[in-house]
């Protein structure tokens, strides 16, 4: 991927920034605020999900998996 071609998708509050490259749409990392579980954020406290998919020698099989149920989180 270019450098340039970092693309960035928002929606509803716009907290969350969805990264993904623009030519050929894969997923590249997510930033957003680190929400507690009852919502509440201090403002500055970031949270960064990469996709490992695109790691090099990653073997996503072989990696620990946390399940987040983000509908009943609150």
């Amino acid at each position: 991927m270019k450098s340039d071609a970092d693309a960035v998708y928002r929606w509803n509050t716009r907290q969350v920034a969805h990264h993904f490259c623009a030519e050929c749409g894969c997923t590249t990392y997510t930033d957003s605020p680190a929400f507690e579980l009852d919502g509440k954020w201090d403002g500055k406290t970031r949270r960064i999900g990469a996709n490992a998919r695109l790691f090099r020698d990653f073997d996503a099989a072989a990696a620990p998996v946390k399940v987040i149920d983000g509908k009943n989180l609150w």
